[in-house]
């Protein structure tokens, strides 16, 4: 269905600005110690039409310096 999406026209704002290559998590199991371990999903995205997407400045995965307050990192995104 994410795939549908995408080729429907609509662009996952991480990997336009990020790139493919960045294993970078926004999600982690609470179970067998995932998050130390950094075995997570990346389940929590931006998806931005054409206008949008020409008007991104930063988009970040904050992973919260350790504080492990949520099994969720925040996804940010700057638009300018």
């Amino acid at each position: 269905w994410f795939t549908n999406l995408l080729n429907d026209g609509w662009h996952d704002a991480f990997r336009e600005y990020v790139g493919e290559g960045v294993k970078t998590y926004s999600w982690w199991s609470n179970r067998g110690q995932a998050r130390a371990k950094d075995r997570g999903w990346r389940i929590d995205y931006f998806l931005l039409n054409d206008a949008a997407k020409n008007k991104v400045k930063s988009v970040s995965i904050n992973r919260q310096g350790g504080l492990d307050v949520s099994d969720h990192a925040p996804v940010i995104l700057d638009l300018g």
